[in-house]
């Protein structure tokens, strides 16, 4: 302190360095301490203390680092700013800040649109240097990004905190204004952001109601006889309904039983963070929308039987404003389809799901577990929680509430269902964008059968394999074979594949060798023009009658 009463600089520096680096001190001291008294033991410390010992060590250690981490960018990020580029480049202070800004700016962009292309995809062990490079910077531009956003929020605080304080902003750090205004003032914000979680529903302002409401307008309200939309928006809330709406009345008879289909919708319960070992790959488990029922299954801790954890469809979210019915087949819908998300099953990546998050790239949807007693709630009272699971990619089955996403990011063709009902005749169409023939959805979903199930799905035929660019017929046979060594209870699956075979027309021949993406193009393309949707629609129909009489003769075999 100075003879005044106020705080000095060197005051202020050594109370963060205290702050800073005597926690971690105290931890690596503990760290020391407990390796010296372990090793000391000897032969009397048991195997069990030491691994107990050892995981302890090493959970202390990641938060320490952590710690440090965090304080570095909080309170010494600034003034490393103004020593290093300020004072030392003082001619080149703005090259260098935008200079800094358009790489950081180019970087996450080039992450953006090529994180996912063929050429930075799956890793290739033999590829040359020069095809890995692009690889590799796609998969670091995310923690460049993160690494410039926390810098550029700490440079913004100790801004912040030099206007509370009543100075001019000098690059110093926010912890060089000790002042109960600038407290007040971050005590405010973090207030400030509980009330907004509060108050702003997660799922209602999210990118999820836009994509639903189009997917609504589009299929449901199709539909619609006499439809009234609101003619600035285009929307009409009479094109949804209750999904619970659609279930079959107990006093329907036989044939009316048998006309009706039953309606599931495939999801994904996303399982980023858990102790289960065998989601480690995974990373989600099956969720199933029906009209009576919804919610997923998970094996019971060594046992072989399974937990059924499911509700009522129509009690989902009853309590919220707009869902007295429960869940809407919109809803259920498009979280089916909510391809873009923060936690992707499989394809979940903490980086990108930061990115995706900050960005609202959230197509999912944050939904009450079926197991726990929020279910009549339907989405979280308080979404900041919920928020920074999908920030760091912490999804849990565990939780209150669940992140659910793209069937596709369990199991992409909709068979896993269907085999677990047993289902004797099973109609999937791939419509994934394979250009390579390379077939991972069905693979996908014969692993998932066998491991969950104890299915076995096998090829018959092997029609969909090009040979010379064109396939000898649209579609494949697979056998499902639900109990060994009785062929009376086994399964057909029709596989149906995007090819062109060499009779087909010869205007979708000809359009093939115009744009040689088709039929594979990639899914992210959603505006199609008239002349490739109309391609895609023929192709579907020649597809679907090449595969008329086999779907007939398999219906024939089916048992009623």
């Amino acid at each position: 302190m100075s003879a005044n009463g106020q705080t000095t600089p060197h005051a202020v520096i050594g109370l963060w360095k205290v702050v800073t680096f005597g926690a971690p001190g105290l931890v690596g001291f503990m760290l020391v301490t407990g390796t010296l008294h372990t090793g000391l033991m000897g032969r009397q410390f048991l195997d069990a203390y030491r691994e107990w010992w050892a995981r302890l060590g090493g959970w202390l250690a990641v938060y320490a680092c952590g710690w440090v981490l965090l304080f570095l960018l909080v309170a010494y990020m600034s003034a490393w700013l103004n020593a290093f580029v300020v004072q030392e480049y003082a001619k080149h202070h703005y090259r260098l800040t935008v200079s800094g800004v358009l790489l950081w700016v180019a970087s996450t962009a080039y992450g953006v649109l090529f994180g996912r292309s063929s050429a930075t995809g799956l890793p290739i062990p033999d590829a040359p240097l020069k095809k890995k490079i692009p690889r590799w910077a796609a998969r670091a531009t995310p923690y460049m990004f993160i690494l410039g956003l926390l810098v550029g929020l700490s440079v913004l605080s100790a801004r912040v905190a030099a206007v509370l304080y009543g100075e001019p902003f000098t690059f110093s750090a926010a912890s060089d204004y000790v002042d109960l205004k600038v407290a007040f003032a971050w005590i405010g914000f973090a207030g400030a952001a509980l009330l907004l979680s509060w108050r702003v529903d997660i799922n209602a302002f999210s990118t999820h109601l836009l994509y639903r409401n189009r997917l609504v307008r589009c299929y449901l309200g199709a539909s619609v006889p006499g439809r009234q939309e609101q003619p600035f928006t285009g929307f009409s809330a009479e094109d949804d309904l209750p999904l619970s709406s659609l279930q079959i009345p107990l006093t329907s008879s036989e044939s009316e039983l048998k006309a009706r289909p039953v309606v599931l919708l495939n999801a994904s319960v996303n399982v980023t963070r858990g102790n289960e070992l065998g989601l480690q790959t995974r990373k989600a488990r099956s969720f199933i929308f029906t009209p009576v029922h919804s919610g997923y299954t998970r094996p019971l801790p060594g046992r072989l039987e399974q937990e059924s954890l499911f509700s009522e469809t129509a009690r989902a979210g009853v309590e919220k404003p707009g869902t007295e019915n429960g869940l809407s087949l919109g809803t259920a819908m498009a979280i089916s389809g909510a391809a873009a998300s923060p936690n992707m099953g499989f394809y979940s990546e903490p980086a990108l799901a930061f990115l995706m998050t900050l960005f609202d790239v959230r197509l999912g949807w944050c939904l009450a577990n079926p197991g726990k007693e929020k279910w009549v709630r339907g989405s979280p009272d308080v979404g900041f929680l919920c928020l920074l699971r999908e920030l760091f990619g912490a999804a849990s089955d565990e939780s209150k509430y669940v992140y659910l996403s793209d069937g596709g990011h369990f199991e992409n063709l909709a068979v896993y269902e269907l085999v677990r009902r047993r289902c004797k005749l099973i109609v999937a169409c791939d419509a994934s964008s394979d250009s390579g023939y390379k077939f991972a959805d069905l693979y996908n979903a014969m692993e998932r059968c066998r491991i969950d199930f104890g299915v076995e799905i096998t090829r018959m035929t092997w029609h969909t394999v090009p040979q010379n660019g064109h396939v000898s017929q649209h579609f494949d046979l697979c056998r499902i074979r639900y109990t060994p060594g009785n062929d009376s209870d086994d399964g057909v699956l029709l596989y149906l594949k995007p090819a062109l075979k060499g009779d087909d027309p010869e205007d979708l021949l000809g359009y093939c060798r115009i744009n040689q993406s088709f039929p594979h193009d990639s899914t992210a393309d959603q505006w199609f023009d008239e002349e490739r949707f109309e391609n895609y629609r023929n192709l579907g129909y020649v597809s679907a009658l090449a595969a008329e009489k086999e779907l007939r003769d398999k219906i024939a075999d089916v048992p009623a």
